[in-house]
């Protein structure tokens, strides 16, 4: 949860602003200054004054979003899948939008530089420290679907994740929703796609693929095998057949793939026949 008038992300568990600033040497508000080089390009503006608005610019920040002209080639060079499809590759630019060439730095495709400072940032954090994903999507996205759908109205039951004991203590997903004698299980991933995927890197597409679907299998394996066997987490006990059962995997951000390569993933690793109608609720039912 970011507070402009504060500057302060709010998780208890972590200072996600210092972690922020060990990544990248700056700090975050520093980053959102660069909006100020988008809305002067966006606008018709006077030399004068986008001369005044550069001498402002923190260089060594910029550099930090940036990469050699060479650096850029050979990236694009590289990605040959996506070359097949498109005349001007630009993925190499969606992170670090500037390009350092003779002495100079440009910014051939302005508009990236939203993406360079909001999503491309968090993945690149996300890297720097892996165990960030897993504090962020608990603390902060979990939290606030909670929220929004408890205070929304619209449901019957929202009930938040909870402890349950079968043979061994576990967990519940992390919101449970009934509406009348139909449930939605939504289970919050921090899950962030890799920046080589935006490289079209085998390896990255094919950990993306595995790590999503095996969401898909968690929240299946909740509703059609824990559920109601394991666990009621409702004040009214529930009868429910498993077309009124319903599963939502969100995440931060999602980096499209054709879903029958995520639901035939998720298929492998349930032991599910595609010809069959359990791979056909499977793919109806949860997303």
């Amino acid at each position: 949860l970011y507070l402009p008038e504060q500057g302060k992300i709010l998780i208890d568990k972590v200072d996600i602003n210092e972690e922020f600033i060990r990544c990248f040497k700056f700090k975050y508000e520093d980053f959102l200054e660069l909006f100020k080089l988008r809305a002067f390009i966006s606008e018709k503006c006077v030399y004068p004054i986008f001369d005044n608005l550069k001498r402002e610019l923190n260089y060594e920040l910029i550099s930090s979003l940036s990469k050699s002209r060479e650096e850029h080639q050979n990236e694009m060079r590289q990605m040959d899948i996506l070359n097949n499809f498109c005349d001007m590759n630009i993925s190499s630019l969606v992170a670090y939008p500037f390009v350092r060439f003779n002495g100079k730095i440009l910014l051939p495709l302005p508009h990236l530089l939203v993406n360079a400072v909001t999503d491309s940032l968090l993945c690149r954090l996300f890297e720097f420290k892996h165990s960030l994903k897993e504090v962020v999507g608990k603390e902060v996205y979990e939290s606030y679907l909670f929220t929004m759908l408890n205070n929304s109205n619209i449901y019957e039951e929202v009930e938040a994740e909870q402890n349950y004991k079968f043979k061994t203590e576990k967990r519940t997903v992390d919101i449970m929703i009934r509406d009348k004698n139909r449930v939605l299980f939504i289970d919050s991933k921090s899950l962030c796609a890799n920046i080589k995927i935006r490289e079209m890197n085998e390896d990255a597409w094919n950990t993306y693929v595995k790590k999503y679907a095996e969401f898909i299998v968690q929240v299946y394996k909740h509703l059609r095998f824990r559920f109601n066997i394991e666990y009621q987490p409702f004040k009214v006990r529930l009868d429910v057949n498993k077309d009124n059962m319903w599963g939502l995997v969100v995440v931060p951000e999602f980096t499209y793939i054709m879903p029958n390569v995520i639901y035939n993933k998720a298929a492998d690793l349930l032991n599910i026949s595609i010809q069959t109608p359990e791979y056909e609720w499977l793919c109806r039912h949860i997303a």
